[in-house]
């Protein structure tokens, strides 16, 4: 009885993984927010992958407004020594996953890649997606704190030509 049990435990799950679709994308080929589908019900896995400037920062977010998508399940966040994972939650028919960078400060220059992993509930399901990343602009100092600076600046050398003289 057991050995029947142990196969229909393997059946059943080498059955839910060969459902299981698994896809790469390039957000460079996107708009910031756009449509995504799933073809195949069941569990699905989908890689964006993203080129960052320096010093980049922001968030991408993605939302299923419908119940064709249960749930979102991970959220993986990777590239250049960074591992982030994102939060989901599901709020009636609502399903959404987000990860933020914004808390790291600055990313170094590079490929990263973003992956989402659900339930799609149907073969013909989707959500959107929304991404903001942009460099942090570098602060730009105030002429006032430039005059203020080189002021400081003259009155060291005066103090320091002063003390020469005595």
């Amino acid at each position: 009885m057991n050995t029947i049990k142990k196969i229909g435990l393997s059946a059943s799950l080498l059955l839910a993984f060969g459902f299981a679709n698994a896809a790469s994308y390039d957000l460079a080929n996107h708009e910031d927010n756009f449509a995504h589908d799933v073809s195949v019900a069941g569990l699905f896995t989908d890689v964006f992958s993203v080129t960052l400037n320096p010093g980049a920062t922001g968030s991408i977010f993605f939302s299923a407004a419908k119940a064709d998508i249960s749930e979102f399940t991970t959220i993986l966040f990777q590239g250049n020594g960074v591992n982030l994972a994102g939060s989901m939650g599901s709020f009636g028919k609502f399903s959404l996953a987000e990860v933020s960078v914004d808390s790291l400060g600055g990313l170094i220059a590079g490929t990263y890649t973003i992956s989402v992993t659900g339930n799609a509930l149907f073969s013909e399901a989707g959500y959107s997606v929304d991404s903001t990343f942009a460099a942090i602009a570098s602060p730009v100092p105030e002429p006032s704190s430039i005059a203020l600076m080189l002021g400081g600046l003259g009155l060291v050398g005066f103090m320091a030509a002063r003390r020469k003289k005595a």
